[in-house]
């Protein structure tokens, strides 16, 4: 029963945020011989980072954490408490290279495939992690663009004819809508006084008029992502086997924080998505899958072999080969 009320602390906690939860009541556990334990960690402010839950999002979370406990195999659902409780550890620790260390154990406890897989700990996590990492590029852009009307308290737009609220509309909508010129104006003129914020999002506003372009964009990052979690690998190594620090372990406990949490919302949307998954396994093959789908839409130089994709991205820069994003607005819209 203590396990089970601190698992479930754990799973809460990770939704709720930084904001400092309020203990009315602290808990006593009496066992069947009578002997009381006291939950001590009642008595221990959590704090928790989450960037981007929407209001319909707590419904989704513990609809997918019920499903794998459920309906999992009993390693499932010890996985996912283990990567829950290495998060909190690394959320809850005060020395970088503890928290370091925990975020990454939560990283590799969530993403290991196989266990006798011939892969190193640095390749089953960055086989896991990138098309995760891929799919929030598009997503924290539209995430802060969205904030940032919220913050600014923005009007409707007038979008042809059709007044457009980018506060109350999903991200599948606000993406579309940023492939319209007069909406992208009116964008910059609100943004006038705003430097920073223009600055920030103007690069991406004029990806989203060209999915290939954006698509490139991605993969660009995806490469840069590679590399870095291979860095982080060998920072976590020289921290448990050699007790070596890193100059910059700050940065990289945000970094390497970013990723865990991004992929834990990957695998919680994959999963309410599809109810036949029944462990992060299934969740993140079929998560890679649905991601290399969009992405050969938006280029599809990525279905041909390497040696022939320079051609077909001539083609395609040459308007002979068409491109689309449609499984990108879908995939968009599902994420609020």
């Amino acid at each position: 029963m203590l396990k089970k009320l601190l698992q479930a602390l754990d799973i809460f906690s990770y939704f709720l945020g930084k904001d400092q939860i309020s203990i009315l009541v602290k808990a006593d556990i009496t066992d069947e011989s009578g002997q009381t334990k006291n939950l001590a960690r009642f008595d221990k402010d959590l704090e928790n980072s989450l960037d981007r839950w929407i209001d319909d999002d707590l419904t989704v979370y513990m609809s997918a954490i019920t499903h794998l406990r459920q309906k999992g195999s009993i390693k499932t659902s010890n996985k996912i408490s283990a990567a829950f409780r290495f998060f909190q550890n690394g959320v809850n620790e005060k020395g970088l290279e503890s928290r370091f260390t925990a975020f990454w154990s939560a990283l590799e406890s969530l993403t290991l495939i196989e266990e006798n897989s011939t892969l190193k700990h640095d390749e089953h996590v960055i086989n896991a992690v990138i098309p995760c990492i891929a799919m929030d590029y598009p997503l924290k852009q539209l995430f802060a663009f969205r904030g940032c009307a919220k913050a600014l308290d923005w009007k409707p737009i007038d979008l042809d004819g059709v007044s457009f609220d980018v506060q109350t509309s999903n991200l599948g909508e606000i993406y579309t809508a940023l492939k319209n010129s007069n909406f992208v104006s009116e964008v910059y003129t609100r943004l006038e006084t705003y430097p920073y914020a223009q600055f920030r999002f103007r690069k991406f506003i004029g990806l989203c008029t060209s999915p290939f372009d954006l698509a490139q964009k991605i993969e660009s990052h995806q490469r840069k992502v590679e590399l870095h979690i291979n860095r982080l690998y060998r920072v976590r190594n020289a921290i448990v086997h050699n007790a070596t620090s890193h100059e910059r372990l700050e940065l990289l406990v945000v970094n390497l924080e970013h990723y865990l949490k991004s992929t834990f919302n990957a695998l919680f949307y994959t999963v309410e998505k599809s109810t036949s998954i029944t462990s992060s396994e299934e969740a993140f093959i079929r998560y890679q899958y649905e991601a290399n789908k969009i992405f050969e839409e938006m280029d599809p130089s990525l279905k041909e072999a390497v040696r022939k994709r320079e051609g077909k991205k001539k083609s395609i820069k040459g308007g002979t080969v068409s491109v689309s994003d449609t499984k990108l607005v879908s995939w968009l819209t599902m994420h609020g």
